[in-house]
């Protein structure tokens, strides 16, 4: 199908077999981009780009062609390998053209190559073969013309003979359905070598059997003619015989793609096997959950915000460090935070006491920026500020020797995952080098060093230790507060709002772990659940009775300190930590 520069409306720029141009950039065929496989691929994009912008106002000036004749010889060879030539005769009816191109599909061929073009009528200036978007395609240029013009087409086609039930077929689009315009007196014939030994009988001939098949130089010649073919039709022309060569096996294909897909499976699979062994072995170590749980927690030195490092990553959630520091903080009476009901729900709002006594650098940072808010939603303001923090906090782990800092490696196995994604998208898009199975092998590597990059900040041994420790203290506490559900809820409430600090950084402790301990206390005199003097609620004037009701608003501080202090530092937070 011809197309000129933009063509006319009811031409189809994009999905056009052969497409003819008004305008080629010769700075940019021939300055620029080198004759290289990468550089043709690159310049018929561009080629494509600029055609598509030209072809607005190509439209708007009523540019517009028809084929006038189209003829199409498959020859097939001895060992199966058509030479294809097609002459085609552009009538153009207005517009000036320049360039153009053939497609064939490429899901039925294995190759297209020793391509050529000539101009009857006149001189070509360049052609080009590019294998894109599951197609050959043939690009060539000429001098403009507005007059009627044949172009001559010649190339080699390996891999399109089929086998089946014992015959080869030649099954050929003489006429894809890409072509938008009319297509007039179409000739094609199929000539069949006089290796095969063939008798007449032996050929099968469709559509409608062939036109005429003769004898020629020993072997036969199948013809056929269509008066026109309608703008996106299919003219097929198939010739079949006994079965002399080795053909493309009939419903194959399938088989082929799937054989094709398992083994890309198997080589990304055997790319991904290195990571995945490294990432087993760099992660921390374990030392389970059971060491500590049968005695009273005592670690000097430990603050909370080290324990929140220790048991969450900051990436997964190890700024509720914060929420237990200021809920440790309330216990000591460095805060307070009281409960506020507003129009559209409630807040917290926070005080600091400067005479209390803090321990350690992130207390006193964590202070210095409650003492500059009135709410605790501000905090989400200052992430940067609590991300540095905690970062502060995770060095020091690295110091004293409960982390292990392989951030070093963690970025050069990054290094390696972006290279290998990235060469594995050039391997496999067929614009570039078309290797899907070494593709999937690179994405492998690539995924792999990806999962092993993970492994910033490990724990040590000690680290290790201590993470148990912490863990089976906690498990004690949660199994304490459950025994006590049992027949005395007001104690259980009592034990969680005491051990409220490590219970915020237990990730178990959800929604429904709290609404637990709530639905206990239904009937309860609000006397047996009273406020910590640290978190307390001022919207009830006193009317709350119920205990039920009092912890409901208890647990409202608790999780809007959570949850909004947790959400707002820890979401942009990455960097790893304990893990």
């Amino acid at each position: 199908m011809a197309r000129k520069q933009g063509g006319e409306k009811k031409v189809s720029f994009c999905r056009a077999a052969i497409t003819l141009g008004r305008n080629r950039p010769d700075w940019l065929l021939k300055g620029i981009l080198p004759n290289s496989p990468f550089f043709i691929k690159a310049r018929f994009d561009l080629l494509l780009l600029v055609a598509f912008f030209l072809a607005v106002p190509a439209v708007l000036q009523g540019k517009s062609y028809d084929i006038a004749d189209y003829d199409v010889e498959v020859k097939v060879r001895a060992d199966g390998i058509y030479e294809v030539t097609e002459t085609i005769h552009f009538r153009f009816q207005s517009g000036t053209f320049r360039y153009g191109y053939r497609k064939i599909p490429s899901d039925r061929i294995d190759t297209v190559r020793d391509v050529t073009v000539s101009d009857i009528d006149g001189e070509i200036t360049q052609v080009d073969r590019v294998k894109k978007s599951g197609a050959y395609w043939i690009q060539w240029f000429f001098k403009g013309r507005t007059e009627p013009t044949r172009f001559r087409l010649n190339y080699v086609v390996e891999g399109a003979l089929f086998e089946s039930g014992g015959k080869n077929r030649v099954d050929w689009n003489a006429i894809a359905n890409q072509w938008k315009v009319a297509i007039y007196d179409v000739d094609v014939r199929v000539e069949l070598p006089p290796a095969f030994e063939l008798r007449r009988g032996d050929i099968a001939c469709r559509p409608d059997g062939a036109r005429l098949l003769q004898r020629q130089d020993g072997g036969w010649a199948a013809s056929f003619h269509r008066d026109q073919v309608s703008p996106g039709s299919v003219y097929e022309v198939v010739v079949s015989f006994p079965k002399n060569v080795v053909g493309r096996m009939e419903g194959m294909g399938g088989w082929l793609l799937g054989g094709k897909i398992v083994m890309a499976i198997l080589l990304g699979g055997i790319g991904l096997f290195p990571g995945l062994m490294a990432y087993r072995h760099w992660r921390s170590p374990s030392y389970g959950t059971d060491i500590g749980r049968a005695a009273v927690f005592q670690l000097e030195g430990v603050s909370m915000a080290h324990a929140g490092m220790l048991l969450t990553e900051l990436r997964k959630g190890g700024a509720r460090g914060i929420s237990a520091t200021i809920f440790d903080l309330g216990k000591r009476g460095g805060v307070s935070l009281t409960r506020k009901k507003a129009p559209n729900g409630y807040f917290v709002r926070v005080e600091t006491d400067p005479s209390c006594k803090l321990t350690n650098g992130f207390e006193r940072q964590l202070m210095k920026l409650l003492g500059s808010i009135d709410y605790l939603n501000e905090i989400v303001l200052y992430p940067k500020t609590m991300r540095e923090a905690l970062k502060e906090v995770r060095q020091e782990l690295v110091d004293e020797g409960y982390l292990c800092d392989k951030s070093m490696r963690s970025n050069v196995m990054l290094a390696t995952a972006v290279a290998g994604i990235m060469m594995a998208v050039f391997l496999v898009d067929p614009h570039f080098l078309a290797q899907p199975m070494l593709g999937a092998l690179c994405g492998g590597v690539g995924g792999g060093a990806l999962l092993a990059s993970r492994v910033r900040y490990p724990l040590s041994m000690s680290g290790a230790e201590l993470h148990g420790k912490i863990t089976g203290y906690l498990t004690k506490v949660r199994e304490d507060i459950d025994d006590a559900l049992l027949g005395r809820p007001a104690e259980a409430a009592a034990l969680f709002a005491k051990e409220l600090p490590w219970l915020s950084l237990d990730l178990k402790v959800d929604t429904k772990y709290v609404k637990r301990i709530e639905e206990g206390l239904r009937g309860n005199e609000a006397s047996v659940f009273e406020y910590p003097k640290w978190a307390v609620s001022d919207d009830s004037d006193g009317e709350i009775k119920d205990a039920k009701a009092v912890f409901h608003a208890f647990g409202d501080i608790f999780y809007m300190t959570s949850f909004s202090v947790g959400s707002g530092v820890g979401a942009g937070g990455g960097g790893g930590g304990a893990g």
